[in-house]
């Protein structure tokens, strides 16, 4: 995450260039969520997603159908592996979303298993 290093901000346009010049995964699109700098809507191949994002600690993207060149894309950017994936409930939809943390990833697993998330998989790096 070139561009949003040292930054408490990631902004969309920068977000798209670096999924683009660091993923190399092009025609992305991204806006912030309601003038938010850490939440996130996009879409991809004609799939919507959500991103929320922690400077140098979370990463979580949201998908309405599993985007592995998102996924990958992505990984690129931060720069390490996802570490989970689950299933977001949303009425009828079941949403796949992936999580990468940099640091305290057992804690945060550890968190999701208390509130008994859906699909709750560890992804081993």
């Amino acid at each position: 995450m070139k561009a949003g290093r040292g930054f408490s901000i990631w902004p969309a346009e920068n977000i798209i260039r670096d999924l683009e010049e660091q993923g190399g995964l092009p025609n992305v699109k991204v806006k912030a969520k309601r003038d938010n700098r850490t939440q996130y809507l996009g879409e991809y191949q004609g799939i919507h997603f959500a991103l929320s994002w922690k400077q140098d600690s979370l990463l979580m993207l949201t998908m309405f159908k599993y985007l592995q060149p998102l996924v990958g894309a992505f990984t690129k950017v931060v720069g390490y592996e996802p570490f989970c994936q689950y299933v977001q409930l949303i009425g009828e939809y079941q949403l796949p979303v992936i999580e990468w943390a940099k640091n305290d990833t057992e804690e945060r697993f550890r968190e999701l298993e208390r509130k008994a998330t859906p699909g709750l998989t560890k992804i081993l790096r």
